[in-house]
C-alpha cells in the first residue's frame, strides 16, 4: 500500500469536492435545515421520556446526519478540486464559458456515492461540447508519493443517475457515456487490458482515437490515460472498476477523473501498491546463544518488525517466561576442570572394521 503520509486516497463521497460557491451553499443550507429539525424534535420531547423510546433513537440519527454533513463539507474543501478542460488547458479559476461539475450526494443508487452533474459551458445544457470536459482531481498538497518500478491498482465504484438518458455529446465519436481516468506527476506504463472498460453493452464508436488527440493524448496536459469507462444510458447502473499502471519514476501522483459525456456517480476510490517486496516467510528459525548465567532462568524476548525501507512497525511481539536448558558444551584447550559425574561416549568408524564404540564413565 502507498507509504505515509497518504497510504490511501480518501474515500469518495466523503472527500468529493467542488470549489463552486453554490455547491457549498447547498451543503450549508442542508446542514441548517437538519439542525433546525433536530432542535424542534428535541424541544417537543417530554421531560419524562424513557431512554428506549423510539423518538430518542430517531433524534440521535438526525444529529449523526448533521455531523456527517459537516464532515463532508470540511473534507470537500480540503482534499479535492474541479476544473474545466477545453483540450488546451485546465481552468481551475472558473469564469465565463467553462464547464463545471455540480456536486450532490446520491444515497439511492450508489450508497454514499457522490454525483458529478455536468454543467456544460455556453448554455449547452446536458450536451457535451467537442473537445470539452470537466476534471475532478486531488489538490496538489494532498497528492501521494509513488515510486518507480512499482505497479499500482486503482479501485473505485461508478454509477449512473436516473436521468442519464438526457445527456448527449456534440462529438459524433463519443456515442456512450464516458469517464476517462488519467495519472500525472510521474511517467507511467499503462496496462492494455484496462484502457477500455465497457459496463454492459456499449454503442459502436466510429473513431475512438480521434477523441484522444491534442490535450487528451498521453503525456500532454492531463498526463497519461490509464483507462476509460463507457456505458449506454442505463438508469441506476452501478459497477466496480479496477485499473492498473506502473510508475517509471518517483513522483507525486495526481489522479484525474475526466467527464467526456454523461453524469457519473463515484465512490470508494482507493489506490494500492501491488508490490510484494519485504514479505516475511511463514517460518523463521533464529539461533541465539544464551549466556551460561541465564540458563534455567525465565527470560523475556521482544521481536520488532521492519519493512523493506527500514521503517519500524508499531506492532511488537513479546514472549514471556522462555526457559532454556542450553546447547552443546565444548571443552577445548588445557587446564579444564569438570566436577561431578559425566558420561562420555566415543564413536569410531573405520573403513574395514565398520562401526564400533567404547563407553567410558
Amino acid at each position: 500500500m502507498l507509504t505515509p503520509p497518504l497510504n490511501k486516497i480518501p474515500i469518495i463521497p466523503d472527500q468529493l469536492t467542488s470549489i463552486i460557491d453554490n455547491q457549498v451553499s447547498k451543503l450549508l443550507d442542508n446542514i441548517t435545515f437538519n439542525v433546525t429539525i433536530a432542535i424542534q424534535e428535541a424541544i417537543s420531547l417530554p421531560d419524562d421520556i424513557k431512554c428506549d423510546d423510539p423518538r430518542i433513537d430517531a433524534l440521535r440519527k438526525r444529529i449523526e446526519a448533521v455531523n456527517a454533513l459537516i464532515q463532508k463539507l470540511q473534507e470537500i474543501e480540503k482534499y479535492w478540486e474541479t476544473g474545466s478542460f477545453n483540450g488546451t488547458a485546465v481552468n481551475y479559476s472558473g469564469g465565463a464559458n467553462v464547464n463545471r461539475i455540480g456536486l450532490s450526494y446520491n444515497e439511492d443508487i450508489l450508497i454514499g456515492g457522490g454525483e458529478l452533474t455536468m454543467e456544460w459551458a455556453a448554455g449547452a445544457g446536458k450536451e457535451a461540447p467537442i473537445d470539452g470536459s470537466s476534471v475532478f482531481n486531488i489538490q496538489k498538497k494532498y497528492r501521494p508519493k509513488i515510486y518507480r518500478n512499482t505497479t499500482y491498482i486503482v479501485n473505485f465504484q461508478i454509477g449512473l443517475p436516473n436521468d442519464i438518458g438526457e445527456y448527449t455529446s456534440a462529438d459524433p465519436n463519443i456515442t456512450n457515456n464516458r469517464l476517462d481516468v488519467y495519472v500525472s506527476g510521474s511517467a507511467v506504463t499503462t496496462e492494455t487490458q484496462f484502457l477500455n472498460i465497457a459496463v454492459g453493452d456499449i454503442n459502436p464508436e466510429p473513431n475512438t482515437e480521434q477523441t484522444l488527440q491534442g490535450g487528451y493524448a498521453n503525456g500532454k496536459q492531463l498526463g497519461n490515460r490509464i483507462g476509460s469507462i463507457r456505458s449506454k444510458n442505463i438508469p441506476s447502473l452501478k459497477a466496480s472498476v479496477t485499473m492498473q499502471f506502473r510508475a517509471e519514476e518517483d513522483g507525486e501522483m495526481d489522479l484525474k477523473f475526466v467527464t467526456r459525456k454523461g453524469s457519473w456517480l463515484i465512490g470508494e476510490i482507493e489506490v494500492l501498491a501491488d508490490k510484494q517486496t519485504g514479505f516475511s516467510p511463514n517460518y523463521v528459525r533464529v539461533f541465539k546463544r544464551i549466556p551460561t548465567e541465564h540458563l534455567q532462568t525465565p527470560l523475556t524476548f521482544k521481536f520488532q518488525y521492519f519493512d523493506f525501507r527500514g521503517n519500524k512497525a508499531d506492532l511488537e511481539t513479546v514472549a514471556y517466561g522462555a526457559l532454556f536448558n542450553g546447547g552443546n558444551l565444548y571443552v577445548q584447550g588445557n587446564n579444564n576442570l569438570i566436577t561431578g559425574s559425566t558420561y562420555v561416549e566415543f564413536h569410531i568408524s573405520g573403513l574395514i572394521d565398520g562401526y564400533s564404540s567404547v563407553d567410558c564413565q
